[in-house]
């Protein structure tokens, strides 16, 4: 069974727990600081590769299951009053029905939707785009669109859900355009999928403005151009 530092995990109450993957684990600072300007403490339970409520993964890698039965019973024995979920890319009976159970606990549930993905790291794209001469850094079609195909299944899906606070990665800080490589001159991720600190905040704040229930405290800005 894993060991997670004292530290890591929430104290006292009103608290949060942050429960899933690398990619829910990036909002964690941004989730602090919202957190402690409403007067909450926050905590994480997060491993690479790992969704939360599903031990599907454990043949490959036996640590998530481990990693997922700590954060179930200790979110039986300590309630957090807000539970952060990320890393989940569809739907299951297995979900619904956790969800449902802390639900009835009293813990209000809060599902993080999926990052946007990229054919390559983020930073080569760009590179490849100055030596063509393309100034531009929106997604386009450097995307891939099963992310945000994925999100909009999961809204769909939780929107009938009265248990659970869906919130789009997308639509919080890209609204309806596509999502930036970059903004204020630094990537928004270094791979792939993974958050740069400049991520973390773009990305971040929007997202946890919501789940503390205030309007979003940064937008998408106006798309950016890269130097040649």
């Amino acid at each position: 069974m894993p060991v997670f530092k004292p530290e890591c995990l929430p104290t006292g109450h009103p608290s949060v727990l942050v429960w899933g993957n690398s990619h829910v684990a990036h909002f964690i600072n941004a989730i602090v600081e919202a957190g402690q300007a409403h007067g909450y403490v926050v905590g994480q339970i997060t491993g690479a590769a790992c969704p939360p409520l599903n031990e599907r993964y454990s043949r490959f890698l036996p640590y998530c299951r481990d990693m997922n039965i700590f954060a179930r019973e200790w979110v039986r024995d300590h309630k957090p009053d807000i539970l952060v979920l990320g890393g989940i890319i569809f739907a299951t009976p297995e979900i619904d029905e956790a969800i449902a159970r802390f639900a009835r606990e009293g813990i209000r549930v809060v599902v993080i939707g999926p990052v946007p993905l990229y054919r390559d790291a983020v930073p080569k794209l760009l590179a490849r785009r100055v030596s063509a001469g393309n100034t531009g850094t929106d997604a386009g079609s450097d995307a891939v669109p099963g992310a945000r195909q994925a999100d909009q299944a999961l809204r769909a899906h939780f929107a009938g859900n009265p248990h659970v606070t869906y919130i789009s990665v997308f639509d919080a800080a890209c609204g309806g355009s596509d999502c930036p490589l970059m903004a204020e001159g630094e990537p928004l991720q270094f791979d792939s999928s993974h958050f740069t600190q400049a991520g973390a905040k773009f990305f971040g704040r929007p997202v946890s403005a919501l789940i503390f229930g205030g309007p979003p405290t940064a937008t998408a800005p106006p798309a950016a151009t890269v130097a040649p």
